[in-house]
């Protein structure tokens, strides 16, 4: 098993808000998802995380975006920024809007209820209560659990699971990996840099 500790990740994010009592039984955690078993599981699960948080600093999307930036990043939702103007910096209103009747959701509000938190993101109903099943909470009725200490890491280790994250981790196909766990292969570039990264504190050679 790799050794894994707190110190290590604020190497890599020496300037993190995220407390690191999120992290805490961190060896154990990974240990039993098998992410600890090789530095290739361990730097990708990590790199994978650090982008979604931005470096550790940022557990939940705001959805705080200008009328320029929402038309840019949903165009099929949006067909111009004139459409975007009443969504922006509106966070509740654009979840709303955007994910609505997707993922899962159908009731009103579920947008923003179920919006995108996490240490590897998790977003609308159906998905969490999946995650919620597999560590036997009610994470439809509390979705803030899984930016909890109790249940970030095992919440990030249940979506890569899902994903089947070791064995496309062991290919070392980064695109895969991100697409399954995304759904998107945004950031590619971000989550290989992160990937140079985690290799500099756990080397493959290991």
């Amino acid at each position: 098993m790799i050794t894994v500790h707190r110190e290590q990740l604020r190497l890599l994010c020496p300037s993190t808000a995220i407390p690191q009592y999120l992290f805490r039984n961190m060896e154990e955690v990974l240990f039993d998802y098998c992410i600890a078993d090789s530095p290739q599981r361990l730097t990708h699960f990590v790199a994978q995380m650090l982008h979604e948080t931005s470096g550790l600093t940022s557990l939940v999307d705001t959805l705080d975006y200008s009328a320029e930036q929402i038309a840019a990043r949903w165009p099929r939702r949006f067909a111009n920024v004139r459409e975007a103007r009443p969504f922006a910096h509106n966070p509740i209103a654009l979840a709303n809007r955007i994910y609505r009747r997707e993922l899962g959701n159908r009731a009103c509000g579920d947008g923003w209820w179920f919006n995108s938190r996490g240490l590897l993101r998790i977003t609308g109903r159906t998905m969490y209560e999946q995650i919620g099943q597999r560590l036997d909470i009610d994470l439809a009725a509390n979705p803030h659990l899984v930016i909890t200490p109790d249940y970030a890491l095992p919440a990030a280790c249940e979506v890569w699971r899902m994903a089947n994250g070791n064995a496309l981790a062991d290919r070392n196909d980064v695109t895969r990996l991100t697409l399954a766990l995304t759904g998107t292969n945004d950031g590619l570039k971000s989550r290989w840099a992160w990937l140079d990264r985690t290799r500099a504190i756990w080397p493959l050679t290991h």
